[in-house]
């Protein structure tokens, strides 16, 4: 697959995450969806933040440090970036809507991608050599 081919990709998907979250955002109630509506905006709002994430880290990455030549390198590691992001978001909005976020949860899953971030810098730095 092509640069330009998953960028139009990632940008339609995360427009369809988009839509789908503010469907069931403005269509669900919470209190007859039960575990399945909160599974299903908690996944969609993930879906869409990767995306949202995804593309703004290739913009900075690609283009505005000008890194063209070794764009799909960058776009896996904003890839990867916005998938710990997010998880980092999603995780504690649903602690966070339970009443169980506090500062020490927060610390921890900042540590643990700080943690992850670090290993997968640490393989790509061995692939190289």
């Amino acid at each position: 697959m092509g640069y330009k081919s998953f960028i139009w990709l990632m940008l339609g998907a995360t427009l369809a995450a988009f839509l789908g979250w503010s469907y069931i955002l403005f269509n669900l109630d919470p209190t007859e969806a039960g575990i399945a509506g909160f599974a299903l905006f908690y996944l969609t709002l993930f879906a869409a933040c990767v995306g949202m994430l995804t593309l703004a880290g290739v913009v900075v990455r690609v283009h505005l440090r000008q890194r063209k030549a070794t764009a799909f390198r960058e776009v896996r590691v904003a890839f990867r970036h916005g998938v710990l992001l997010s998880s980092v978001a999603i995780l504690s909005l649903a602690l966070s809507a339970n009443g169980l976020l506090n500062i020490w949860w927060f610390l921890g899953f900042v540590s643990v991608v700080g943690g992850l971030e670090y290993a997968a810098l640490l393989v790509q730095e061995s692939r190289r050599s």
